[in-house]
């Protein structure tokens, strides 16, 4: 089996990336394999109670996505301090308290110091400050600390993902999350995960199929490209 990059490299015409989900959830298209004979044959995710049977176990990623985008102007000196150019931070873990890890994107240089606002419904802002530069991290994230929490602040948005060429919507806000979504933590869906309905879950009861749950949160791998070419 081959391992170099380019030989998974293929065609994918924009028009065929859907930018809306189906509706309803389980009417996505599954392919499905056969181990023991190689045939492959596409069917309906809703279809996937009937190709399990007794025994069988799921195992799914109970992770919810947080509203982890957050999207203002960076701070430049005063006085009076006035806004700058756009930046942009992805919160991807907590380290402690009003303190994230995440990647910012910005024209600035990425290193400490360097302050931006982001716009809150009640009017006062969002302030942060980054105390460690992208530099000082291997995988060229950042650290910021921020005046107050983040997430209830209202500040932050649900990141859609990148090939998803549309503003955010409100729909987005439930849609983009599996039914069995209960942990918050990831700044993006386990996709795999949002076709699944309840409907689903109680014809795979009903034919004995177990249901386990993991968490797993999904980060900054799901954003960057592979960069090696084996």
């Amino acid at each position: 089996m081959s391992f170099q990059l380019s030989d998974y490299l293929f065609e994918l015409p924009p028009e065929l990336i859907a930018q809306e989900p189906c509706e309803p959830r389980d009417a996505s298209r599954l392919l499905v394999l056969d181990r023991r004979t190689g045939a492959r044959e596409h069917r309906a995710f809703r279809e996937l109670p009937e190709l399990l049977q007794l025994g069988d176990l799921l195992v799914a990623n109970n992770t919810r996505v947080i509203p982890a985008r957050l999207v203002g102007r960076r701070l430049l000196e005063g006085p009076p301090p006035a806004e700058g150019g756009k930046v942009e931070f992805l919160m991807l873990e907590e380290l402690e308290p009003r303190v994230w890890e995440g990647a910012f994107h910005s024209a600035a240089k990425q290193k400490p110091g360097v302050k931006f606002v982001v716009p809150t419904p009640d009017g006062w802002g969002l302030q942060g400050e980054l105390i460690r530069g992208a530099s000082e991290s291997a995988s060229g994230t950042v650290v910021a600390r921020f005046d107050r929490d983040p997430i209830e602040s209202g500040a932050g948005e649900i990141p859609l993902p990148h090939y998803i060429e549309r503003a955010l919507t409100p729909a987005d806000l439930e849609r983009y999350q599996t039914l069995h979504a209960s942990v918050p933590g990831s700044a993006a869906a386990p996709t795999a995960g949002l076709h699944f309905t309840s409907a689903i879950r109680a014809r795979l009861e009903a034919r004995g199929v177990g249901w386990a749950e993991v968490t797993l949160h999904v980060g900054l791998g799901t954003f960057r490209p592979v960069k090696t070419a084996d």
